[in-house]
């Protein structure tokens, strides 16, 4: 129950998080936030949704993920592209790198959201493991938002010259790893929860 109600939370908080850099994409013109918007909303909807959901069973959302993760990913390779071709190498400010990165990454969630959706038989397991690593990839981008990218600028300069900001994305990466291989090696230990058994539309 506890995991449940924080979940949600954090569901709630991530898809804020993302629908206020969408919006303060169009309010100062920066692509890059609207694209790491969009990214995180669609990671943790899809992400929440990956336990609720018994083997087999089929959602809207399924049908939709991976022509929405694709255009996401287009659509970042398409700025990296502006801001390759640009005089200045810039995009709103940022090279082609970070929009190539999110770009490459969506592409990869669409082909792996196009599998989901053609896998009726998905694992629990393997559902669980989508539920994880999505979860914790939006959160680690939110993290890099806020230490080490533009949200940097909100601690004092000693904290940003001393180094710690950039601990806690690594420490997100590492604990999604330990999760995601532990679950792997031992399923077992980690029995059905009640949501692992309802149907998308059971809420």
């Amino acid at each position: 129950m506890t995991h449940r109600i924080a979940g949600r939370v954090f569901t709630c908080a991530m898809i804020l998080l993302g629908v206020t850099g969408i919006a303060l994409a169009q309010q100062v013109s920066m692509a890059i936030s609207a694209v790491a918007g969009a990214t995180i909303i669609h990671l943790v909807i899809t992400g929440s949704l990956a336990t609720r959901a018994r083997p087999g069973a089929l959602h809207v959302i399924d049908t939709a993920a991976p022509f929405v993760s694709l255009v996401i990913g287009l659509t970042s390779l398409a700025f990296a592209w502006e801001a390759w071709e640009s005089v200045d190498g810039l995009k709103d400010d940022f090279t082609a790198t970070p929009y190539g990165v999110f770009g490459a990454l969506m592409l990869v969630v669409a082909a792996l959201d196009l599998r989901h959706r053609l896998d009726a038989g998905t694992t629990i397991v393997a559902r669980r493991c989508r539920h994880i690593w999505r979860m914790s990839v939006a959160l680690f981008i939110a993290a890099g938002s806020l230490f080490t990218g533009p949200g940097a600028t909100a601690f004092p300069d000693w904290l940003q010259v001393s180094g710690l900001l950039s601990v806690p994305e690594p420490l997100i990466l590492l604990t999604m790893i330990y999760w995601l291989i532990r679950l792997r090696i031992s399923p077992r230990r980690f029995p059905s929860a009640p949501d692992d058994l309802d149907p998308y539309l059971s809420e």
